[in-house]
């Protein structure tokens, strides 16, 4: 579906990746991404039901449909080691094991994952899409965890449900005979082949001088989180959290391991609250012009380039080829881990990115080794939405400079949250753009979802720019398939007071993804 993105307006993937400061070979295609991976199948099988066999047997149909790599167990075995699998082939088990031979003990590398198909009797669709998303999302947890594995298909009877570790596990129709493959490759390929992955610090450059919470230029932002995130609190949306002490493993050393794996995180609260602080946002320049006055020169048929290690990029707006720098963006965000419905100034830090490099800054009062500071899974989504954001709002201002949309980003900022859940769009306000619900399905923390975010907030962006809306756009609503939503809005107390005022307009869990699913207002 995207490609390098010729279209008026649209930037490249290859420059959002420089943007953002993503991995130069970054996949993003649905179609290729089956044909990196390797998989193995486990010989030693659990007790399970007829259709759920049957359904296995499809799956390995399915990958070998996608041009995913199937090693024979004996051929993925390390020659010297044979209870070892190779580095890189992943690991699809069939029932459940049992504790003496569970799949985990045949990995070297967390980097090779484990899918185990089991059944789901226990959890008819009919009676699960009725329970609540906290216990839809407890029962996802405790399934993953006593099998140690990445990720778990239930199969029952004409149907299955792909759990994984965002909560929100949608129940499929069995039908092998329509879209199978491509469900397969939409749900379980892409989340194998983009897994998640938590940022560490040390991928941040951590700016030495710490922030006070009583700065004048900075009080009013972060307070504005610590009010609105009280107030999400009454919507329910953001409440649920786990902790790995409260889970129950087959072996206590899977739950030290499950840590490690979640960069020594102890437990996970869903959903963040973000706050954009306002931004210096560029000067356009026609092409020809900043060609003539800076000497800047596109290479290769590039659409960015290098000035004084400064990003600048080139695009095509109403048939006019304009240029201008990427602008640094700075926001502030919640630590992983903490409680996102209580918010306290300790619990804050601000992220920034410049020229594709991740910062960090903490409050004076924060040692981040003794307060186990983490950035958020969502890192890279925050900061690609940030600095996309920044960009468009800057041409929106030189193709309309009394567009009411980058005043606000220069003088306000703008608020970012996210809920693993959706949103009714009937019920979202004119001036808000949604968009993503034909997207792929991404685990957070992956980079993909970054990319996404950002092309799907520069189309709806530009659709303002170029078709001049008869509404002033004031915001977007981000929709992650199998994840949740991303919300820009003028302030946290803001969406806080309107998700109040309007209880029908949004919902955790998949209740309301068929609405956004094919709903865009690109």
């Amino acid at each position: 579906m995207i490609g390098e993105m010729k279209n008026s307006g649209e930037i490249s993937v290859e420059a959002i990746c420089k943007i953002v400061g993503l991995d130069d070979d970054l996949i993003i295609k649905h179609s290729e991404m089956g044909k990196q991976l390797s998989v193995t199948f486990f010989p030693y099988e659990g007790t399970v039901s007829e259709h759920t066999r049957r359904f296995y047997l499809k799956l390995k149909d399915a990958f070998i449909c996608n041009g995913v790599t199937i090693v024979p167990f004996e051929n993925a075995l390390m020659r010297l080691n044979r209870k070892k699998i190779k580095k890189g082939i992943h690991l699809i088990v069939l029932g459940e094991q049992e504790v003496n031979n569970m799949p985990a003990e045949y990995l070297i590398s967390y980097n090779s994952l484990i899918l185990n198909i089991v059944d789901d009797e226990q959890y008819m669709a009919e009676n699960y899409m009725q329970k609540s998303f906290e216990r839809q999302a407890a029962y996802g947890q405790a399934l993953l965890a006593w099998n140690f594995v990445n990720f778990v298909v239930g199969v029952g009877k004409g149907y299955w449900i792909s759990y994984g570790a965002t909560g929100l596990n949608d129940v499929y129709e069995m039908n092998y005979e329509v879209d199978f493959e491509q469900e397969i490759l939409k749900t379980i390929i892409s989340k194998m082949y983009a897994p998640i992955s938590p940022t560490p610090l040390s991928e941040f450059k951590i700016i030495k001088r710490n922030f006070k919470g009583n700065e004048l230029e900075l009080k009013p932002f972060l307070d504005d989180l610590v009010k609105g995130s009280k107030l999400l609190s009454d919507t329910g949306l953001m409440n649920y959290r786990f902790s790995i002490e409260d889970i129950k493993f087959k072996k206590e050393a899977y739950k030290k391991i499950y840590k490690i794996m979640l960069d020594n995180r102890t437990g996970v609260h869903f959903g963040y609250i973000s706050r954009q602080l306002p931004v210096k946002l560029s000067k356009v320049y026609k092409l020809s012009d900043i060609q003539r006055e800076r000497d800047i020169h596109f290479f290769d048929d590039k659409d960015y380039t290098y000035y004084k290690k400064k990003i600048y990029i080139k695009l095509k707006v109403n048939h006019e080829e304009i240029c201008l720098k990427v602008p640094d963006v700075e926001t502030l965000t919640s630590i992983s881990g903490s409680d996102k419905v209580n918010l306290e100034y300790k619990d804050i830090v601000k992220m920034g990115l410049k020229s594709g490099e991740m910062t960090l800054q903490f409050a004076s009062d924060v040692d981040p080794i003794k307060n186990k500071v983490r950035a958020s899974f969502d890192t890279k989504v925050i900061l690609s939405n940030a600095v996309a954001t920044a960009i468009y709002a800057s041409i929106l201002k030189y193709v309309n400079p009394e567009a009411a949309f980058p005043k606000m980003v220069e003088t306000n900022g703008l608020a970012l949250t996210h809920w693993h859940g959706y949103v009714d769009p009937e019920l979202i306000p004119k001036g808000w753009e949604i968009y993503g619900g034909e997207f792929p399905v991404f685990m957070c923390s992956a980079q993909q979802a970054a990319v996404y975010g950002f092309i799907g907030k520069g189309r709806a962006l530009m659709k303002h720019i170029r078709k001049q809306q008869e509404y002033e756009l004031r915001g977007d609503v981000h929709v992650e398939p199998d994840h949740g939503v991303n919300v820009t809005w003028e302030s946290v107390t803001g969406i806080a007071e309107f998700l109040l005022a309007n209880r029908k307009a949004a919902q955790i869990g998949t209740e309301f993804f068929p609405l956004v699913k094919n709903h865009s207002t690109l």
